[in-house]
């Protein structure tokens, strides 16, 4: 009986370790992301942000390089033919 006890807790604590060694941190670092959304001031930042890159993308003469503008243009392209079916 001793035996399967100590079993059992070196296999509870190999998984607990496995899960704070492998996805804990990143279900940590998801949770932190979700919770800025919670708090008003931090939209409210994000938003600014976002304002901010488009005005600055805005002042220069090309937005996007020939490749994006290809793809971009074959995305619309396909857009529309599924639009159309």
């Amino acid at each position: 009986m001793k035996n399967f006890f100590l079993k059992v807790l070196i296999v509870i604590i190999s998984i607990v370790l496995t899960y704070h060694i492998t996805i804990g941190p990143k279900i940590n670092e998801l949770y932190n992301l979700i919770s800025k959304f919670k708090n008003k001031d931090s939209r409210i930042q994000i938003a600014e942000t976002i304002r901010n890159e488009i005005k600055k993308n805005l002042e220069k003469d090309k937005i996007f390089n020939d490749e994006d503008k290809i793809l971009i243009q074959k995305l619309i392209k396909k857009i529309e033919l599924e639009f159309k079916n």
